[in-house]
């Protein structure tokens, strides 16, 4: 048995950049790539969760390591998609990923892996205002599907009431990502044009300093 599942959530277009998300370019690869080589890193699986009206051939020629997997549900939201993903792994312990966040650390994403240990069924980043991370997160996967569960049959679609039913649970403060990272950027969603664009630059950066 694989002892830790990633989860990326696929499934859902943007309207602001005007096509799947997954599939977004950056720096002439799909947005999708950046994260499944940051999970791929640390995993002994990868499950990446499509829509239902989403073509798996797709992504399977982009990431063909991974194991695709599509929502039995429509236009449901991302916990019911992670629900899928969480039935799917075959890992007792599971990263859970947005598919919209190429900046992604494989580091940070052992870091909340290793917290998790045997103490844990949950590790989840927060920063000083309080929002939460649910989608850049580590869960236990029985807990996990258990609390998922419980919140959508009481009609509860947000992660943060799903989280609330996880009794053990720790939150990983940004400001010990930052000051591992030096910055925050890993956080970074692509929702627009924008966040395209500011993705793009620190991708340069980080190449040339790589180089260096």
């Amino acid at each position: 048995m694989a002892q830790l599942s990633s989860i990326i959530l696929a499934g859902g277009s943007s309207r602001r950049l005007g096509q799947c998300k997954a599939l977004v370019d950056i720096l002439g690869k799909p947005m999708i790539s950046y994260v499944y080589e940051a999970a791929s890193y640390i995993s002994d699986e990868v499950i990446v969760v499509i829509s239902r009206d989403m073509d798996s051939t797709i992504i399977e020629s982009i990431i063909s390591d991974a194991r695709v997997v599509r929502e039995d549900y429509e236009a449901l939201g991302p916990l019911r998609a992670a629900l899928e993903g969480w039935k799917n792994a075959k890992g007792e312990s599971s990263i859970l990923l947005s598919c919209d966040i190429p900046l992604v650390s494989s580091e940070i994403l052992s870091i909340l892996y290793e917290t998790m240990g045997s103490v844990f069924d949950a590790v989840i980043p927060r920063w000083p205002n309080g929002f939460i991370e649910p989608l850049y997160a580590a869960y236990r996967v029985k807990p996990a599907i258990e609390a998922a569960t419980r919140s959508l049959e009481s009609g509860e679609n947000r992660f943060i009431d799903m989280i609330q039913k996880i009794k053990r649970k720790i939150y990983l403060s940004t400001v010990v990502v930052e000051q591992i990272l030096g910055s925050t950027d890993t956080f970074l969603n692509v929702n627009s044009l924008e966040d395209l664009r500011k993705a793009e630059v620190i991708l340069r950066r980080m190449r040339r300093t790589s180089f260096l």
